[in-house]
C-alpha cells in the first residue's frame, strides 16, 4: 500500500515557532507531528510514502533519514521524497 503525506506548509498560522522549524516537526506528546503520522502509517501497513516537502526540507530529511524505522520494519532506500520498501 502507498500513501502521500503532505509536509510543505509553512505554518504560518503559528507565527515564529515554524520560523526555525518546519511544522510535522514540531513535538506533539514529546515527538515531532511527522513521527506520529508514519507509525501510523506503518502500522497499517503502508509500504511505500511521498512526502511532499518545501518549508525547511532538510530538516525533514534529516529527521526521516531513509525512512528504515517505519516502512514496516524493512530495509528502505531514499530516492527524492520519497520512500520506498525494497522489494516491491
Amino acid at each position: 500500500m502507498k500513501a502521500v503525506v503532505l509536509a510543505a506548509g509553512k505554518g504560518t498560522r503559528l507565527g515564529s515557532v515554524t520560523a526555525m522549524l518546519p511544522k510535522p516537526l514540531l513535538p506533539v506528546r514529546g515527538r515531532p507531528v511527522i513521527g506520529l503520522v508514519l507509525d501510523l502509517l506503518a502500522r497499517n501497513g503502508v509500504g511505500e510514502v511521498f512526502m511532499n516537502l518545501h518549508h525547511h526540507p532538510d530538516a525533514l530529511r534529516d529527521y526521516c533519514g531513509d525512512g528504515a524505522r517505519w516502512v514496516c520494519g524493512s530495509p528502505t532506500r531514499w530516492s527524492g521524497s520519497s520512500w520506498e520498501r525494497r522489494g516491491r
